[in-house]
């Protein structure tokens, strides 16, 4: 037996202040995305510590309503919604979200014309036990894992009072391939992978004459290692989490 949410108030955010007002080319990366929106849920524990009654901390509506119109004004495509240009081909039409914005992650109705529809869908929901969910709906086309990622540490950081860390790319041209193309160095990951067994020519002679054209290298890092390539890593809140993988293949 599913669970009954009340909405109790669905608003509208757009950028705190004016944003360019101007068409986005998207790259065929964009364009081979599905055109959906992807869901995520982000689940909170009830807050631990002395809050008032009526005083919901972090979660505050209103504070977060404001953090996010801050957010959009650097993340403004997202207020945007997806159109057509002369051509027919897809693209991003920066209008700050005119046209509105029940389940963990809100609905989107995709019966409407693609240019109704909104490119971010959030929705907070407050359970008995204190505890919050944060449903977030990015369309596809626009935003992946990654940007999306980037848009809610952002947001986050402005609920806390602390500025932005880093602001988006949102020139997509740099993705348009050239015409001709002229590529000005080699690119080894479409070249023929490299052979990793030996020939049989290689496996008969006998004074192997004959190098191999791959070295093989075997490296043993231990716990101590990683203990001090990590130390090497900057500290300051704005640096990025790395994983033992990125440490030890940056460090290879």
């Amino acid at each position: 037996m599913g669970r009954r949410i009340t909405v109790r108030k669905s608003t509208m955010v757009r950028p705190a202040v004016e944003t360019p007002g101007r068409r986005l080319w998207l790259s065929v990366l964009d364009l081979v995305a599905p055109r959906i929106h992807t869901p995520s849920v982000r689940f909170y524990r009830r807050a631990t510590g002395g809050l008032s009654q009526g005083d919901e901390g972090f979660f505050d509506g209103e504070r977060m309503k404001h953090a996010l119109a801050e957010a959009l004004v650097a993340f403004y495509p997202l207020a945007g919604r997806i159109g057509y240009d002369n051509d027919g081909r897809l693209e991003i039409n920066c209008n700050g979200g005119r046209g509105a914005c029940s389940r963990l992650v809100p609905a989107v109705e995709y019966t409407d014309d693609i240019s109704a529809f909104p490119l971010l869908v959030l929705q907070v929901t407050r359970f008995k036990c204190g505890g919050v969910c944060l449903g977030v709906g990015t369309q596809h086309t626009v935003s992946d894992g990654m940007s999306t990622a980037h848009l809610i540490n952002s947001w986050s950081r402005l609920c806390r009072g602390s500025p932005i860390s880093s602001t988006p790319s949102i020139d997509r041209t740099v993705l348009r391939a050239g015409d001709p193309p002229t590529p000005s160095y080699q690119h080894v990951e479409y070249q023929p992978a490299p052979v990793m067994l030996p020939t049989t020519a290689q496996i008969l002679s006998s004074d192997h004459s004959i190098p191999l054209a791959t070295a093989v290298r075997i490296f043993k890092i231990t716990r101590s290692d990683l203990t001090r390539l990590r130390s090497l890593l900057p500290v300051d809140e704005a640096a990025p989490r790395l994983s033992t993988f990125a440490v030890v293949a940056a460090h290879v």
